[in-house]
Parts: C-alpha cells; structure tokens; sequence
C-alpha cells in the first residue's frame, strides 16, 4: 500500500500521503481477491478521494470496511465509482464541459480529473 500511494504521489505530483492506523488494518483484514491489482486500484481510488495528507477509512471502498451482512443486496446508489462517475459527469456538465473548469470546481488538477474521466469512463455532456 505504502509503494502504491508513492506512485500516486509520484503520478500526481503531490506531497506523499500516509494511511491512518485505522486504514491500515481495514487493508491488512481484507481478503484481497483481486490480488495486487486490486490493492493497487484500491490505493489509487483512496488516493484521489482523501483530503490533506492521510488516507483514512472513510476513503476506502465500502467493501473493504463494510460488514458481511451489509454487503448483500447489491445497492449500486451507494456504489462508489457510480457515484464519482456522476460526479464528474455532473462538474464537466456545469463548466460546459470545460476540464479545468471541471477541476477547479471538484477541487483536483487537471490531470487527475482526465485519468479519473478514463478510468471510469466519463465523457462529455452532449
């Protein structure tokens, strides 16, 4: 986790950022099914999530720290990429697909808002 957050950090040119205690152990609990592939997407999603300089629990995917039984059911209205999708989605179609604009209003650079827009598959609004 360590490794991959300074790639982000080396990515986004930006200060290193650390995992609270708390994050630390919800990653060392996790199964890890998807192996370092997951953890890697797991940190870079935290990374772009997490305000100041520590990553913390809250920046993780909910299936990471959510509870076995809160897991079932499938609800996607909570589903973290959906949610970041809209988001941006919703900011590029306030700035008139505008991309710095866009990232000036969510707060990221720029060259983080396209990776996230091609990772997540984001377009412009028509």
């Amino acid at each position: 986790a360590r490794h991959f957050l300074q790639v982000q950090a080396e990515v986004y040119e930006e200060p290193l950022k650390r995992l609270t205690p708390a994050a630390a152990a919800a990653l060392s609990a996790y199964a890890w099914p998807g192996n370092v592939r997951e953890l890697a997407n797991v940190i870079e999603h935290a990374h772009v999530l997490s305000h100041g300089d520590l990553v913390d629990v809250a920046d993780l995917p909910p299936r990471l720290t959510a509870r076995p039984a809160a897991t079932r059911g499938g609800d996607q209205s909570l589903h973290m990429p959906t949610i970041e999708r809209d988001t941006i989605a919703e900011a590029l179609r306030r700035c008139g697909n505008n991309k710095a604009a866009a990232s000036r209003l969510l707060g990221m650079n720029i060259q983080r808002l396209k990776r996230r827009m091609e990772i997540l598959g984001v377009r412009g609004t028509p």
